[in-house]
C-alpha cells in the first residue's frame, strides 16, 4: 500500500501545480455559464495508384480512411458534462488482394463534473472502446481473424479529480473500474493460470485520461488522447493507449493528416504497439 500512496501523492502534486500555474480567467468562465459546446468534424482521405506498362513494375492499389470525431457538452452554474466520440475506419486494396483493414476504432466517453473550484473539480466518467469489423493477422496464410466488433470490448468507469484549462487541456485522474468482454478471441480476458476459459475480466485500479485540443498558427490542429490504467493487483504495470491526430490545413477543406497510435497491454502482447498513418484528404467542420 505504501507504493500506491506514493503514486497518489505524486499525482496530486502534479494536479496542484497545474492549478497554480493556470491563468486566472474567472471573467471568461462566468460568461460561459449555461453555454452549449458543440464540435463535429468529418475527414476523408483517399490514395490511389495505377500502372500501365510501367517498366519498373508496380501494383494498382487504393486506400481510404474516414474519421468522425465530435464533442458535445453543457456548462451550468455548478455542473459541467462532456461527451466525446471518435469513429474511424480505413482499408487498403491491392490489385490481386481482398480489402485489408488499416484502422478501425469506436471510442466513446463522457464525464460529469461538479464545479467547486475554477480548475480542479470532482468528476465521474465512463467510456466504451471497441471496433467495427473483424481484424486479421495478414502475416499468415490464409489471414487469421484476431478481433471483431465487441470482441474485445472495453467498458470503464472512473471517479476522482478533473483538471480543465480552458478548452485546450482536460485531465482526469481517479479510481477506475475496467471491464473487458470477449466471445471468441479470449486472449484479452483469459487467465492462463486457471483451467477455465474466461470471457470476462474485471479490474480495479488507478485511471488517468488526458485530452489535448490545441491549434497552432490557425492552420495546425492537434487532437490527442492519452489513457493509462494500472490495476491494484499489478500497480507497477501500466496499460496505455495514446491516439494523436495532427492536421495541417492547406485550404479550407484540404488537409494533411498524421495519425499516430501507441498501445501497450501486457495481457495481450508484451511489446509496445505502434501504428502510423499519413495522408492528404478532405476535412469539414459541421460545428466548431
Amino acid at each position: 500500500m505504501s507504493t500506491i500512496k506514493r503514486i497518489l501523492a505524486c499525482l496530486v502534486a502534479v494536479l496542484l501545480s497545474l492549478n497554480l500555474f493556470a491563468e486566472d480567467d474567472k471573467k471568461q468562465e462566468s460568461k460561459k455559464k449555461d453555454d452549449w459546446k458543440k464540435k463535429f468534424n468529418t475527414g476523408v482521405s483517399l490514395t490511389q495508384s495505377s500502372y500501365s506498362n510501367w517498366a519498373k513494375g508496380g501494383e494498382n492499389s487504393i486506400a481510404w480512411t474516414i474519421r468522425l470525431d465530435g464533442e458535445i457538452g453543457k456548462t451550468c452554474k455548478n455542473l459541467e458534462w462532456d461527451f466525446t466520440s471518435l469513429l474511424t475506419f480505413g482499408q487498403v486494396k491491392a490489385e490481386k488482394e481482398t480489402p485489408r483493414t488499416t484502422i478501425d476504432k469506436i471510442d466513446l466517453d463522457g464525464s460529469l463534473s461538479w464545479k467547486f473550484g475554477q480548475y480542479i473539480n470532482p468528476y465521474f466518467g465512463a467510456g466504451i472502446l471497441t471496433q467495427f469489423s473483424t481484424g486479421y493477422d495478414y502475416k499468415v496464410s490464409p489471414p487469421a481473424p484476431k478481433s471483431k466488433f465487441w470482441d474485445p470490448a472495453y467498458i470503464s468507469q472512473s471517479m476522482g479529480a478533473k483538471v480543465k484549462i480552458k478548452n485546450i487541456m482536460d485531465h482526469q485522474l481517479g479510481i477506475g473500474l475496467k471491464q473487458t468482454y470477449t466471445s471468441e478471441f479470449n486472449k484479452y480476458t483469459d487467465n492462463p493460470e486457471t483451467s477455465e476459459i474466461e470471457k470476462y475480466k474485471f479490474e480495479t485500479g488507478i485511471q488517468s485520461t488526458t485530452k489535448i485540443n490545441a491549434k497552432f498558427a490557425e492552420r495546425v490542429k492537434v487532437l490527442s488522447k492519452l489513457e493509462m490504467f494500472s490495476s491494484f493487483e499489478n500497480i507497477d504495470i501500466i496499460d496505455l493507449r495514446w491516439d494523436t491526430l495532427v492536421t495541417a490545413s492547406l485550404t479550407k477543406y484540404i488537409v494533411l493528416t498524421l495519425n499516430v497510435q501507441v498501445n501497450y497491454d501486457k495481457d495481450v502482447i508484451d511489446k509496445t504497439q505502434i501504428k502510423e498513418l499519413a495522408g492528404l484528404g478532405i476535412s469539414y467542420n459541421l460545428f466548431d
